[in-house]
């Protein structure tokens, strides 16, 4: 946490006071070395370095303190509105069968295997409502794989097809 506004402005006045003594240390020597005509623009050009340091410090100061400030009633009639993001919730269904399918043995064998096996059960055609075989879970009463839900899927629209 930095220090409260009103100690933070003798670091600030120290840290540039030592600034421009670095500046001027460096550039004493090159103004003392050329010649009287060129001098000006040593002088010039150190304090442009000067210059352009507190410019920057300054514009990062004041772009932090608008970005810092609530927007205002015009500013937020500018933004567009924004849209809750929905999920179909047949979608979020079948995620989620699948997720604890693939996660629990228990749930595939009495939720989601059913709910697979129903559309070819259904059918008329005697083809598809030849028996599918039920995949095997991994280890530790996991479900099938997400793989072998995914294959188990297409093959079973690929009957109904």
């Amino acid at each position: 946490m930095s220090p409260p506004r009103e100690r933070r402005w003798p670091l600030f006045v120290a840290g540039y006071a030592l600034f421009i003594a670095l500046v001027a240390g460096g550039a004493a020597p090159v103004y003392f070395i050329l010649e009287p005509a060129k001098r000006p623009l040593v002088a010039r050009l150190a304090a442009a370095l000067v210059m352009g340091v507190a410019l920057i410090r300054l514009v990062k100061t004041v772009r932090a303190r608008l970005d810092a400030r609530p927007p205002s009633d015009f500013e937020r009639a500018l933004e567009p509105p924004r849209r809750e993001v929905s999920l179909d919730p047949q979608f979020v269904q079948i995620r989620d069968d699948l997720q604890f399918g693939a996660r629990r043995a228990g749930y595939f064998d009495r939720v989601l295997w059913p709910r697979l096996v129903a559309p070819a059960e259904r059918s008329p055609l005697p083809s598809v409502r030849a028996p599918l075989v039920q995949p095997s879970g991994r280890f530790f009463r996991r479900g099938p794989s997400l793989t072998t839900l995914r294959n188990l899927i297409a093959a079973i629209g690929e009957e109904t097809k």
